[in-house]
Formats: C-alpha cells, structure tokens, sequence
C-alpha cells in the first residue's frame, strides 16, 4: 500500500513548481514600482523584503495545504525552480513590454502637455 503523500508526489511537485512561478510576478511588480519610485534605496530594500516575505508565505500556505504541512526538500526545489524559470523567461517579456508601455506613455504625456503649453500661448 502506498501513502497518500507518496503517490502524489509528482502531483505535488507540479503544483508547487505552477506556484512558484506564479510568485515569478511578485517580483516583476517589486521591480517596476522600485522604478517608479527611482530606484529609490530604501524603497527597494522594503519591497524587496515584502517581496520575499510574501513568497515565503505562499510557499508555507502551498506547503500546508498541497502536502498537509510535510516539508520536503523536492517541494522547495519545485518552488526555486518555478520561480527563477519565470525570472528567466516571461519576466524578461514582462520587462520590455512594460519598457515599451512606458516609453509610449511618458511620450503621450509630453505631446499633451507641451500642446497644451502652445495653445496657451497662443490665446
């Protein structure tokens, strides 16, 4: 007979490897409002911190709810590896299209405004 956690370890694995690259978007979050705030120090050293804190939290709640709070060294490794695969692929994508998103909008906000800077001078 085999245990319940024993079976479904590849199960497990899967499921832990999905959450962690899904927690991938929490740092792409911490990365673009640290460059919002220009890169500002201390700001980055919180959100970094409230970065690792949240996925040291989904990981525990993963690990409570999919493995009945079994700690295994394979379930770390899945989140690790889910992790920095997102890092590694959708967050570089993430990165230039938020870029381009960017440079678009701080372009459309200077036509706006240096239009309306014209028309003010005109009247």
């Amino acid at each position: 007979m085999i245990l319940f956690e024993s079976a479904n370890q590849w199960l497990s694995f899967i499921f832990l490897f999905l959450i962690g690259f899904a927690s991938g978007f929490i740092f792409d979050a911490n990365k673009y409002v640290c460059f919002l705030l220009n890169k500002n120090k201390i700001a980055s050293i919180i959100l970094d911190c409230f970065s690792v804190l949240s996925c040291g939290i989904i990981l525990f709640v993963a690990i409570l709810f999919i493995n009945f709070g079994l700690f295994r060294f394979y379930l770390l490794f899945a989140f690790v590896i889910g992790l920095c695969l997102q890092r590694i692929t959708i967050g570089k994508m993430i990165a230039k299209l938020a870029s381009v998103c960017y440079n678009l909008l701080t372009k459309t906000i200077k036509k706006i405004f240096t239009r309306k800077d014209k028309n003010a001078e005109n009247n």
